[in-house]
């Protein structure tokens, strides 16, 4: 980590405007930035040394040593963002039977990464091949890897009309399986955990739409007795945030209230 001294150091070193955090030994900058688009983006080792130079309108942190980066593609009045991956040499690692096939992705995790082409998501290995499809039909919508699992959003092949959330692993096979609602929008897991939404009626018999806790087996862990929250984000170092009528504070895996 640098300190920020050293930052301000290599700020003046690569004439950057803004220099984003370091992730596996890179990190992003963008020279010569204006109000409607970047002049120049790239990434660089901690010396300052630019190893990928190419112009990019979006970029993320590397991961797995794959990062995802896009490019704004202007054909008159029309504008289509497409999503591609880089490893560290630069190299697009999209087969080139795809390449300029649009496509909008998610950042690898655990080897994997999720991306769409035409309305329907898959995940790819770092080779660019399609490793998880639902046997070829592709997913609605689909969340990354994480703790092994992600959460997906089952499709009609016919219809193309979504059908429910289920939570699969590395295999594609099914481990959590949800029915109530596609509202359910289950997030990534996270430290064995993840969050869900679920029609709940409050102490006046009015629905509500909350979220709450749920284990890797599916069952309901912390529903704040029932309520559910408004907000939460997922568990990072034992403790989660969580927002009820208007309030933010920080429970523990038990739910125990521990910083509000």
């Amino acid at each position: 980590k640098y300190e920020i001294r050293e930052r301000k150091e290599l700020d003046k070193k690569i004439g950057a405007d803004y220099i984003g955090l370091f992730y596996e030994d890179v990190a992003f900058a963008v020279k010569n930035a204006t109000e409607d688009r970047d002049e120049r983006s790239f990434f660089f080792f901690f010396d300052g040394t630019e190893i990928i130079t190419d112009k990019f309108d979006v970029f993320e942190p590397f991961s797995d040593g794959i990062a995802r980066v896009a490019e704004m593609i202007e054909e008159g009045t029309k504008t289509e963002w497409s999503d591609f991956f880089i490893d560290k040499n630069g190299k697009n690692i999209i087969p080139d039977n795809q390449k300029n096939t649009p496509i909008s992705a998610r950042s690898f995790s655990e080897g994997v990464a999720a991306v769409q082409r035409d309305h329907r998501w898959f995940f790819i290995d770092k080779n660019g091949n399609d490793v998880i499809t639902d046997g070829g039909n592709g997913f609605y919508e689909a969340q990354s890897f994480s703790d092994g699992l992600a959460p997906v959003l089952l499709v009609d092949p016919k219809s193309g009309i979504p059908k429910y959330w289920v939570v699969i692993d590395k295999n594609g096979n099914e481990v959590i399986h949800f029915e109530q609602s596609i509202n359910q929008n289950p997030s990534h897991f996270s430290e064995g955990m993840a969050i869900i939404g679920k029609d709940i009626l409050d102490e006046n018999g009015n629905g509500k739409y909350v979220r709450i806790f749920i284990d890797r087996e599916g069952k309901e862990k912390l529903t704040n007795n029932g309520r559910g929250f408004s907000r939460a984000e997922p568990f990072s170092e034992g403790l989660a945030a969580v927002e009820e009528d208007g309030e933010w504070r920080y429970i523990d895996k038990e739910g125990n209230e521990v910083i509000t």
